[in-house]
């Protein structure tokens, strides 16, 4: 056996040691809203830096939890119901769909500051729904998105600061059509249900070396057969 074929070989078990050790069994709830209510201020819309968002409680029998999962690579499924009323009104059901493929990361927390960044691909499927109401994605549908808890500009409120680039960069262009191109608006935020949940996938560089090393494999069982 040459030092390539081992090589290969070595690939194949490490490649397998990673597939067979996920990040976490079953599908994670990373977001679960229900029945809220309130104010949503947008700010800085279509400034150089991305955008804020501030999210006002008004109260009743909301319901709220998250997860924080290991940063890595996630299918991520959304189930949402509601609508944000300005301007126009965009609201309608997405469920349980599909929503993005990708790279998943978190850094900081909610105490010092947590920031969720996500590297991929929007679903064919959202891409469909967000373009038959009138939400044009751009082809290929790819980008990244940059989420971070910032203080809110008065105690109690939610803070937000959003950017976005390639298929989230129309996240954008959907608040200005609600805020008008001032780039700042309160709008009323109804939502029934908001459910986000990922799986995790293998690394791609996991996937590279697996099929290194069943090439090397192949190579030794043809070397063998041939002896």
């Amino acid at each position: 056996m040459n030092t390539v074929t081992k090589l290969l070989g070595v690939c194949a078990v490490a490649a397998g040691v990673s597939l067979a050790t996920p990040v976490q069994a079953g599908p994670i709830t990373l977001l679960d809203v229900r029945a809220f209510d309130g104010n949503l201020l947008v700010r800085n819309v279509g400034g150089p830096a991305g955008f804020n968002l501030f999210v006002n409680p008004l109260g009743g029998p909301a319901t709220f939890s998250y997860t924080i999962p290991p940063n890595g690579f996630y299918r991520v499924f959304v189930t949402a119901i509601g609508e944000i009323v300005g301007e126009t009104t965009v609201g309608g059901e997405y469920i349980n769909r599909l929503a993005f493929t990708g790279h998943l990361s978190f850094s900081g927390t909610p105490a010092t500051g947590l920031t969720a960044a996500f590297d991929g691909l929007v679903s064919p499927a959202l891409t469909a729904f967000l373009n038959a109401n009138g939400i044009t994605v751009p082809s290929p549908a790819v980008g990244t998105i940059t989420v971070g808890l910032v203080p809110g500009m008065v105690p109690g409120q939610i803070g937000l600061a959003v950017s976005g680039t390639g298929a989230f960069a129309p996240v954008e262009t959907i608040l200005l059509g609600l805020v008008g191109l001032d780039g700042q608006e309160d709008l009323s935020l109804g939502i029934k249900q908001l459910t986000i949940t990922a799986e995790a996938i293998p690394e791609p560089a996991a996937l590279a070396l697996l099929g290194l090393g069943f090439a090397g494999l192949m190579a030794l069982r043809r070397r063998e057969a041939q002896a």
